[in-house]
């Protein structure tokens, strides 16, 4: 039989964005056949639109991905910012330790003082029972002051951890987000030459078998 009536059936199924399609052609260039391997060149083409679908999804989650990576950094951050807030509400606390002690310290010196003018044994022991009472707080606010001292040390090591684990997130957010730029410039490249092959493969079509082609092809989208 001659080539020119040649009608087999000669289907291929592909996966193309998400949905199975079926071509079919002749073994070779028939007029009539429903798609010829040499005009319309159906596998390149299939080929192409799939590369092209998955670099296109890549390079649309360019966004959301960086994003990611920015919230795991700002989440480091919040961290950070929250630990030196208890530092901070510590120390203001030991300062206002440090204060009140100073403050009795001056008042105990003031009643030392008057200890030598007191002229009867009810304005000493009342003078002497103020130094007590003072001394007496004074020693409850040193010891609070140390406790202050430990947890004041406890949290900057804490944040001092803290900060260590950031700079190594940070780092590697911003190594991670280089390869995902790097990977979309590479992308829109690979999408140029995708289009170049496209356009070169489509002068080779019959108009109307390309139209019918893109129809297709806009239907999956």
């Amino acid at each position: 039989m001659d080539e020119s009536d040649w009608r087999m059936w000669a289907p291929e199924v592909h996966l193309l964005y998400g949905k199975w399609v079926i071509v079919h052609t002749s073994p070779s260039p028939v007029k009539g056949a429903n798609l010829s391997g040499a005009n319309f060149s159906r596998a390149n083409l299939c080929k192409i639109e799939i590369d092209a679908s998955k670099i296109q999804k890549r390079i649309d989650s360019v966004g959301t991905r960086i994003e990611a990576l920015e919230a795991g950094v700002k989440d480091f951050e919040k961290i950070i910012e929250q630990e030196e807030a208890i530092i901070s509400e510590l120390n203001q606390k030991y300062k206002t330790y440090e204060t009140d002690v100073q403050i009795n310290l001056e008042r105990i010196s003031k009643s030392k003082e008057k200890l030598r003018s007191v002229k009867t044994n009810k304005e000493y022991q009342s003078s002497l029972k103020e130094i007590e009472d003072l001394e007496a707080i004074n020693s409850k606010i040193e010891d609070e002051m140390l406790e202050f001292l430990d947890h004041i040390e406890n949290a900057e090591k804490k944040l001092g951890d803290v900060k260590s684990d950031y700079s190594a997130k940070l780092e590697q957010a911003n190594a991670e987000k280089s390869e995902i730029l790097e990977e979309a410039d590479q992308g829109k490249k690979e999408l140029t030459e995708l289009n170049i092959r496209r356009n070169d493969i489509s002068r080779g079509i019959e108009s109307e078998l390309l139209q019918k082609f893109t129809e297709t092809i806009q239907c999956i989208h």
